[in-house]
C-alpha cells in the first residue's frame, strides 16, 4: 500500500481563479479597443483641440488633488486597520 504525504499531492489552487484571469484579461481589452476609438475620434475631429483650449487648468487641477487625497485617505483608513495603527498617527505622520 502507498503512503500519501503532502510532497506527492498536487498543489491546491483557489476555485474560480481561471476564470478571474479571464475577467481581467477581457476588461484589459475592452479598456484598450475604447481608449484606441478614443484616440482616433481624437485626431479626426478638431472639436477635442477647441475643448482642450477651453479647459480650466485650475479646476481640473483642484479636481485631481481632491481625487488623489482621497485615495490616499482611503488606503491609509486601511492601513490603520490591517496593522492596528491609529488613523490619526497615520495622518500625523504625512506631515500636511
Amino acid at each position: 500500500m502507498r503512503s500519501t504525504n503532502a510532497r506527492d499531492a498536487p498543489p491546491k489552487r483557489l476555485r474560480g481563479l481561471d476564470g478571474v484571469w479571464i475577467l481581467i484579461d477581457a476588461d484589459a481589452l475592452v479598456f484598450a479597443l475604447l481608449f484606441g476609438m478614443f484616440m482616433q475620434e481624437r485626431m479626426q475631429n478638431a472639436d477635442f483641440e477647441s475643448s482642450r483650449l477651453t479647459s480650466n487648468v485650475a479646476l481640473g487641477g483642484l479636481n485631481t488633488r481632491i481625487l488623489l487625497t482621497s485615495s490616499l485617505l482611503v488606503v491609509l483608513a486601511i492601513h490603520a486597520l490591517n496593522g492596528g495603527v491609529h488613523f490619526a498617527k497615520a495622518v500625523e505622520a504625512l506631515e500636511f
